[in-house]
């Protein structure tokens, strides 16, 4: 039986012997980002066949990332409540449903009625991948797990640009959605048949049946919002990168797109090796250590950004951000496996939680810097340097003893 402190020992309770279909979970957690990144460029497209401003359709974007952030609110707990399985079943058949609405979509309101429907399905494979790995394999386990799992999902982001383009351009934008509905049938045959449920094994294990808001209290809980601020604010360094570099490298020093592209992919394979550093060592070591180097290491590597100043090359922007990707690698997984085991009955509740706290910080860092960028080049600095602070300083309000593993 679980104990209600993340100081717990990782054994709590003999596991029975499940089976998850990884491949499938992998999948699943890439789900989101590629289906943001996947619909960029195809908007000039929507743009001119809807014959909507380029602003308006981009609320592709914009309504896929409100949804997504707030479905992790009720995913989580309602996993608590009916079983990890039935909730990402409804979900995938959301996505499906929001796929083939795009598909058909003849004006932009289909259209963002669509994308709706995709995000509830894809923030349901975002949140609860992680809970199913920790309801079967505890902490250590769940960590290495998901550093491994982030290393497969990077992929997909990477690559959903290219895709997206060369099919927009050679069957059409709308059937970039065609493909992404046989996907989604895909998935969701394949999740009916494979995936067990283990919520009897993790939240299960309690007697009290958990319901939809009893994860409110974590937000008076002390270790899980310190946690969650180290992991939210180290995220956030990084949306405020993804927010500003194209203008400062693009715009302001006259470079290319290729070129900004390959320092891009310089920095997701640096996030890859910091996420496999996790995967490798995470059974091995305190999870805590990890979240400490990582919060050491995005703090210093943006704050070498202010030496750099005044010299025009890319590596103004991208050398710090090399440095800031190893951290998320080495905090993301290791934050995320200790959130789920402040209490471990509502792991799931803490995991959409917390997923909305990054998601939502994330959105409102992006439009900081995107705003303010245009009066004051900066602005970049200026707030990734803030957000590697306050994660510092959630580092700092974490009690010791009650996260020692």
């Amino acid at each position: 039986m679980f104990k209600e402190n993340p100081a717990d020992d990782d054994v709590q309770f003999v596991r029975p012997k499940v089976r998850l279909p990884i491949p499938l979970l992998v999948i699943l957690s890439g789900l989101g980002p590629f289906s943001i990144l996947v619909v960029v460029p195809l908007i000039p497209a929507i743009s001119e066949s809807f014959g909507k401003e380029y602003g308006s359709a981009q609320l592709v974007l914009s309504v896929y990332f409100i949804v997504f952030a707030f479905a992790q609110l009720t995913l989580g707990p309602l996993s608590d409540r009916f079983g990890r399985k039935p909730v990402l079943v409804v979900g995938l058949a959301s996505y499906v449903i929001g796929s083939l609405v795009c598909w058909q979509a003849m004006d932009l309101g289909p259209l963002l009625l669509g994308r709706c429907f995709q995000a509830l399905g894809a923030a349901a494979g975002q949140v609860l991948t992680r809970v199913l790995l920790f309801d079967v394999y505890g902490k250590k386990r769940t960590a290495s797990l998901i550093g491994y799992m982030t290393i497969a999902m990077v992929f997909g982001p990477m690559i959903a640009p290219i895709f997206a383009g060369f099919f927009a351009t050679t069957i059409g934008w709308q059937d970039v959605f065609l493909i992404l509905l046989i996907v989604g049938l895909i998935l969701f045959f394949w999740l009916l048949k494979s995936l067990p449920e283990t919520r009897w094994i993790g939240a299960g294990q309690f007697k009290k049946p958990q319901r939809v808001f009893d994860g409110l209290p974590l937000l008076k809980n002390r270790v899980f919002l310190s946690l969650c601020g180290v992991w939210v604010f180290t995220s956030a360094i990084y949306f405020s990168f993804l927010a500003g570099a194209a203008f400062l490298v693009i715009e302001e020093m006259g470079k290319s797109e290729i070129e900004y592209g390959a320092y891009f992919i310089i920095a997701s394979i640096c996030f890859m090796f910091g996420n496999l550093m996790s995967a490798r060592l995470s059974s091995k070591f305190e999870l805590f250590r990890f979240i400490q180097c990582g919060a050491g290491l995005a703090i210093f590597s943006v704050m070498t950004q202010w030496f750099l100043v005044g010299i025009d090359h890319p590596l103004v922007v991208f050398l710090p951000m090399f440095g800031v990707a190893i951290a998320n690698g080495l905090v993301m997984p290791n934050a995320a496996t200790m959130i789920m085991g402040v209490v471990p009955k509502l792991s799931g509740a803490a995991s959409g939680l917390s997923g909305f706290l990054q998601i939502g910080c994330g959105a409102i860092v992006t439009w900081l810097v995107g705003h303010f960028q245009l009066y004051n080049s900066f602005t970049l600095i200026i707030v990734m340097n803030i957000c590697a602070v306050l994660a510092v300083i959630s580092l700092f309000l974490v009690r010791k003893p009650a996260i020692v593993e």
